[in-house]
């Protein structure tokens, strides 16, 4: 198999185990895995609708659909831009948090796993590696 072919099945694959790792996270937590990737999204600050749809790589329409649900279980907050009231910005809640340190703690426990195999010094190149991917 051709080496790059090769590292882009590997790279699939951990991602499906991370997606994996993070819905047993969200299990208890009654929330989907594009509603997480809202939450991720806002974690260190307010964003508008048009800068998850964009992060997302989905419609204004899915964001939307994705926040109203958030909304409801009081994950998130929405409130107007001050410059332009059309434009609306959502942000954690306290309850937003949590849920995000659970998805934070069982991803830990996930990556240092996956790399229970490595020295430090390994681990440095593979990250290194994976930045230069980037």
């Amino acid at each position: 198999m051709d080496p790059c072919l090769q590292f882009y099945h590997l790279l699939k694959h951990v991602t499906c185990n991370t997606e994996h790792e993070i819905s047993k996270a969200l299990k208890d937590s009654s929330i989907t895995l594009q509603q997480a990737m809202i939450l991720l999204h806002i974690e260190e600050g307010a964003r508008t609708m048009s800068e998850l749809s964009y992060a997302m790589c989905c419609s204004h329409g899915n964001v939307t659909q994705l926040t109203e649900h958030l909304l409801a279980k009081k994950l998130i907050t929405q409130f107007p831009c001050k410059e332009d009231r059309r434009v609306q910005h959502v942000k954690l809640t306290a309850s937003g948090s949590k849920i995000l340190i659970t998805i934070a703690e069982s991803l830990e426990k996930r990556a240092h796993a996956c790399l229970k195999n490595l020295d430090a010094s390994e681990r440095k190149k593979v990250t290194a590696l994976l930045e230069q991917c980037l």
